[in-house]
């Protein structure tokens, strides 16, 4: 709490008049990061002229988290404010897992995914996929951009998934960032 007032420029007992504890002030924090991911998430999908843009939207919305809010947190989260971070925990598995679900479906009636794939199975193995960025040991921060794991583990699940008129989406979209 000293850092926090420090950092604020106001005593603690200001702190103190809005906020019981750091517990509190965490879970503030986390659920507007959450709610914010989840209106982003909903945007994208009505927005995005098809299911290739929106993940893509959806892996430069995961980016823009990490900017501010840098992935040991998660991990930080989990060991000193667990209950903070079964919010966490929830938004992956309500949100995120029925979004990537909901985009597996779209690809397919848009005919840019493979339509035999088990939208399930690919959708934790997606799920898996982005937490895989979180984990320091196997990413550390010292050899690793999360921002280049994020965009390649990206790549390699839109190649896999998509069919060929899917793959065309992937490489017009893939050379306009480049050419950024």
């Amino acid at each position: 709490m000293d850092d926090i007032a420090k950092e604020m420029g106001v005593s603690k007992k200001t702190i103190y008049q809005f906020y019981t504890d750091k517990n509190q002030i965490v879970e503030k924090v986390i659920t507007e990061l959450v709610e914010g991911h989840a209106c982003k998430v909903d945007t994208f999908s009505k927005e995005a002229e098809n299911a290739v843009q929106e993940v893509l939207l959806q892996t430069q919305a995961i980016i823009e988290i990490f900017q501010t809010v840098k992935p040991g947190v998660f991990f930080e989260l989990q060991k000193y404010f667990p209950d903070t971070s079964r919010l966490v925990e929830g938004h992956k598995s309500e949100c995120v897992l029925q979004g990537i679900k909901r985009n597996l479906e779209r690809g397919i009636k848009e005919e840019l995914y493979r339509p035999d794939l088990d939208i399930d199975t690919i959708a934790h193995i997606r799920l898996i996929q982005l937490n895989s960025v979180l984990n320091l040991q196997d990413f550390p921060a010292d050899k690793f951009s999360y921002k280049s794991i994020l965009n390649q583990l990206t790549e390699l699940y839109l190649y896999g998934i998509s069919n060929a008129k899917g793959q065309e989406q992937i490489s017009l979209v893939v050379e306009i960032e480049n050419q950024k």
